[in-house]
């Protein structure tokens, strides 16, 4: 008799496995797919964003262009002078609550000779408790510049500032004497020019440039010294002249500039200026 033999599958659900693995590569390809289109679907959708952004901005500087035809001219300048006058107005607080109206000086010590009777004499005066007084007394002087460019405008105009003190209290010693005049140097105004860029597309105000242009004479009052005495130190208000007038343009440059920069840049409320329908 002939014997069959039969092989026994010990897995029965291999084919199952096979065609189950089969499936399962398949499922990340079509995971891969869906996200394409999403992405894809994203792309367009922030395409389409972009492009409606544009669109509003053209359609905002076409209403710009047309509203400030209608305008007159001296209307124009109005707003414009508004607007610089505001924000002039808006620096004096800002420097007070800076304490840098009145600001506090640093002590310092100048030498210097003196000739007496034909005989020169060494001294040093001992500058102290410094104060500056009038920084915050920004004001426009004259009327603002308007210069309309593709989609900004440039504002320009001039500043005056003062009148501005700077006085020391002081210890001077010479020809084995101590005096103790006090110095007030003091000049009527300091005159500057400043220019603004208004970006139309974006609605910001950014500073371009502040600059000073001319400072007035100064001059130097002498107290708490007897007038027969005063020419005596005739070397130290030499000294303070030259020395207060860099120190004017370095804080205008420095403190000052970075005030009005500040309140540029953050001036919310800039299209208050604007005609009603620009931005609309």
């Amino acid at each position: 008799m002939e014997t069959v033999g039969f092989q026994v599958d010990d897995n029965p659900k291999k084919e199952n496995a096979i065609e189950g693995d089969t499936k399962l590569k398949s499922i990340p390809k079509e995971m891969s797919r869906k996200k394409k289109l999403r992405k894809s679907s994203s792309s367009s959708s922030t395409t389409e964003q972009q492009n409606q952004q544009n669109q509003s901005i053209e359609q905002q500087l076409r209403n710009f262009n047309s509203i400030l035809s209608l305008i007159p001219t001296n209307k124009i300048r109005g707003m414009v002078n508004d607007l610089a006058d505001d924000l002039l107005k808006s620096v004096g607080p800002k420097l007070k609550l800076a304490n840098l109206d009145p600001l506090k000086l640093p002590e310092r010590s100048v030498e210097f000779e003196k000739q007496v009777c034909c005989k020169t004499y060494p001294g040093v005066a001992e500058l102290k408790n410094g104060v500056c007084k009038g920084l915050s007394t920004a004001r426009r002087h004259g009327e603002v510049g308007l210069d309309m460019q593709e989609g900004k405008a440039e504002i320009t105009f001039s500043i005056r500032i003062g009148p501005v003190v700077v006085s020391y209290d002081s210890d001077v010693t010479l020809r084995n004497h101590v005096y103790h005049p006090t110095f007030n140097a003091t000049t009527e105004y300091i005159d500057g020019i400043v220019s603004l860029i208004f970006n139309i597309k974006e609605g910001k105000m950014d500073m371009q440039k502040l600059k000073v242009e001319e400072i007035g004479a100064i001059t130097v009052g002498i107290t708490n010294m007897s007038i027969f005495y005063r020419f005596l130190v005739k070397p130290v208000v030499t000294h303070l002249i030259e020395s207060e007038k860099k120190f004017l343009i370095e804080k205008i440059n420095s403190d000052f500039k970075e005030s009005i920069k500040g309140l540029a840049e953050n001036a919310l409320n800039v299209k208050r200026w604007l005609p009603t329908g620009i931005f609309s």
